[in-house]
């Protein structure tokens, strides 16, 4: 193999590391990039947290009407017992239970409606639940995709750093710091394939003294255009 084929099998296996390694960053991201779960996750908590406060003003108001309730029975036996016999204090009496009896009907009423918005948010609990269980679920599985793709590549990069070192070695210093300058300056593209008398590169036709030139000769011979290392693939 001569000098110029040893660069661009260089720089295939360098251009395939680099590749690789945008991968590796793309499935890393993706394992990181939790936010949708995390924002259903936080909305499940919320909402929650929101039906807990739903039951506790349930319970208080349970309480509140059995409290009601307890007074206006006593009110009742006093004021059917007979033992109130004065009609402005037995109208008195009346007018308090008749107040106590619309307090406890509002309270059934604010009841009421909490029942009925705490049996709304335990629908939604419910339904917001399962949506998370498939989320999780979902997760899981792109997960291990993801984890496996990982350790495919680190492996896969482990052998392409052994065989670009291989390579490294078996090329010349004064090619190398020639590759590296041109990768540098040249976009990461420092070896140009020659096809059908074109580089590959810059697309400009070749002479065909020059053609002659790259597959005899042992040194390196530029493109004309792109001043790029051109080579024969045989």
């Amino acid at each position: 193999m001569n000098r110029a084929a040893q660069l661009l099998m260089l720089q295939k296996v360098e251009l395939e590391i680099q590749d690789k390694m945008r991968l590796l960053r793309q499935v890393r991201r993706a394992l990181r990039n939790t936010e949708e779960l995390e924002a259903m996750r936080k909305q499940y908590g919320e909402v929650q947290d929101d039906l807990k406060e739903l039951e506790a003003l349930q319970r208080e108001l349970e309480l509140e009407v059995q409290g009601l309730s307890q007074r206006i029975e006593e009110h009742e036996r006093e004021l059917y017992s007979g033992t109130i016999r004065n009609p402005k204090e037995l109208a008195v009496r009346q007018q308090k239970l008749e107040a106590l009896k619309r307090r406890r009907d509002r309270l059934d009423e604010r009841m009421m409606r909490s029942l009925e918005n705490t049996e709304k948010m335990r629908r939604r609990i419910e339904q917001l639940r399962e949506r998370l269980q498939e989320a999780e679920a979902k997760w899981e599985q792109q997960r291990g995709k993801w984890e496996d793709m990982e350790r495919k590549l680190k492996r896969y990069l482990v052998y392409l750093r052994r065989q670009r070192d291989e390579i490294r070695q078996s090329i010349p210093r004064a090619d190398l710091e020639l590759y590296e300058e041109l990768v540098r300056v040249k976009g990461g593209v420092a070896v140009a394939e020659l096809k059908d008398g074109v580089c590959t590169a810059c697309g400009v036709g070749v002479s065909q003294g020059k053609i002659e030139s790259v597959r005899r000769s042992t040194g390196l011979i530029t493109c004309s255009n792109c001043e790029r290392i051109l080579a024969i693939v045989t």
